[in-house]
């Protein structure tokens, strides 16, 4: 028998692979399916992609090195 985990993966996996990251991650959270959207939100995407968010869907602020901003040193 498939475990829960296993499902909500698998179903993350074909959300994205047929509507892309961001339709698929509206479409979870619109359906209330946390679990599937957790899948999503644990590596960014079923297939190990590397869009980092917070499992609320939004990306998270990356930081970068002190003074690599243009101006700043």
């Amino acid at each position: 028998m498939e475990t829960n985990l296993n499902y909500q993966r698998r179903l993350a996996h074909t959300l994205v692979t047929g509507l892309g990251i961001e339709a698929a991650m509206d479409f979870a959270r619109r359906n209330d399916w946390d679990g599937v959207l957790a899948r999503m939100c644990a590596t960014g995407a079923p297939d190990g992609g590397g869009d980092a968010r917070h499992a609320n869907g939004r990306l998270r602020k990356r930081r970068g090195k002190a003074g690599s901003r243009p101006g700043i040193s």
